[in-house]
């Protein structure tokens, strides 16, 4: 993957010029131990608490301005709010076009640390390297990717033409704040495109050995809400109709069992057609045609979650909210919901 997000990014800033700049040949890299610190960049930046709410991403910003500063990079540190931060460093190319930014989010969810096997802020690398700790995946895992791609840009050194950007913000998870707080400050930052996750490429999506790069043209917007359902309080021994719990339960039932029309995007569309035309065969054939994509594949396509998922506005249950006490029956009881909008 080190390798991949290092092409990508070179490959993105258009740079190599067979005239003006030497050849840059990554086989002639030892790639086992800049994997190895990659690894260990990892390792130690899990161990950095970032859990929003509250985020103090001003320690991971401050951890990755350390790393940074050990390659002879500088980097500037954004704290737009008691201990919440961005950071960003820049690697300079050789002409006025935009830069290319390798974007990460510096914060990361709660966990539940009696179902891990291995504590969550551990950052443990097992007998087979695999680095463990909440937000290995998400997304602290291609931070240090980015950011020891980023530092190889210098250290090989790479040619470059575009300048490239390592961006590193605060509250992606919660309310998105840190991103706002970089727009205010983008005549700094100034990239045109961005490397983000999901871009780091997904196996077996469509058809098994296939690995499709996704390209974000767009983001669903997030509706975040709760049903509450109010009812008869009473005792568990006894029971009567139209309690809440019950009246919640019914109400999701419906919720989730509603019809709902897929959206073809033409951007998905012409997706879903570059991935048949990489496959080829009969299922490459009906991809490449979006007709035969909305009729015979549609039930196919929306088995998918995550294909689902960019068709239509999802309503998805993560929580309840209510009495705890087995044998009472509350008055109110409500349910979280998560959408996300087309």
């Amino acid at each position: 993957m080190l390798f991949y997000t290092l092409a990508l990014a070179m490959a993105s800033t258009a740079a190599q010029s067979a005239e003006t700049v030497p050849a840059f040949d990554p086989d002639t890299v030892d790639w086992a131990p800049i994997g190895a610190e990659a690894a260990q960049l990892l390792s130690e930046y899990l161990q950095v608490d970032t859990i929003n709410p509250p985020g103090n991403e001003l320690r991971g910003a401050t951890f990755l301005a350390a790393w940074l500063a050990e390659q002879g990079i500088e980097s500037t540190i954004q704290e737009y709010a008691p201990g919440r931060a961005n950071l960003w460093a820049r690697v300079e190319g050789t002409s006025d076009e935009p830069a290319i930014c390798l974007l990460s989010h510096i914060d990361v969810v709660s966990s539940e640390p009696d179902r891990w096997s291995v504590p969550p802020m551990s950052g443990r690398i097992d007998d087979t390297g695999f680095v463990w700790g909440r937000g290995a995946l998400d997304m602290k895992g291609m931070g240090a990717i980015e950011a020891m791609s980023f530092a190889l840009l210098r250290r090989l050194p790479v040619p470059l033409e575009r300048d490239v950007v390592l961006l590193a913000v605060a509250d992606e998870e919660i309310h998105n704040t840190g991103i706002q707080a970089a727009i205010e400050r983008w005549d700094e930052i100034g990239c045109s495109h961005v490397i983000n996750e999901g871009g780091m490429g997904i196996r077996d999506l469509l058809f098994d050995g296939q690995v499709l790069f996704p390209i974000s043209v767009g983001e669903k917007g997030y509706l975040w809400g709760h049903v509450v359902a109010t009812g008869k309080p009473g005792h568990g021994s006894t029971p009567v109709a139209d309690n809440a719990p019950e009246r919640l339960v019914h109400a999701y039932t419906v919720l989730a069992d509603r019809t709902v029309k897929p959206t073809w995007d033409p951007t998905l569309l012409e997706f879903l057609g570059n991935a048949g035309e990489q496959q080829g065969g009969a299922a490459g054939f009906l991809l490449q045609r979006p007709f035969l994509v909305k009729t015979l594949l549609r039930k196919q396509l929306m088995g998918n979650p995550i294909i689902r998922a960019t068709l239509i506005d999802t309503a998805y249950l993560t929580g309840f909210e209510g009495a705890l006490e087995p044998n009472v029956v509350p008055a109110e009881v409500r349910a979280n919901l998560d959408s996300r909008l087309l």
